[in-house]
């Protein structure tokens, strides 16, 4: 049977779901039997959803005020439409 240390960790960095089915079914057991890993897993699940949650409103929020990228490149042209930048070059 696994220890603690050992369920949390393969928990914690993903290797449990791509384990085999020897380990998957260790795991189970272990969650039967300790209350700790259990409200470990759930944890770990619930910060997940969080941050994919928070992930997904920064993207929203960015992507609704034209992305950094558009800004760049809109300040950008508005700066090579300047009459300043068509004389400065004595070439236009």
């Amino acid at each position: 049977m696994m220890n603690c240390r050992e369920v949390s960790r393969m928990i914690a960095d993903g290797s449990a779901e791509g384990a085999g089915f020897l380990a998957r079914m260790q795991i189970r057991f272990h969650h039967l039997m300790c209350g700790h890993c259990r409200s470990f897993a759930s944890q770990l699940r619930a910060v997940g959803t969080a941050a994919r949650a928070h992930m997904d409103k920064q993207e929203s929020s960015s992507t609704g005020q034209g992305g950094i990228e558009d800004r760049v490149i809109k300040k950008i042209l508005e700066q090579d439409d300047s009459p300043e930048t068509t004389t400065k070059g004595g070439n236009s």
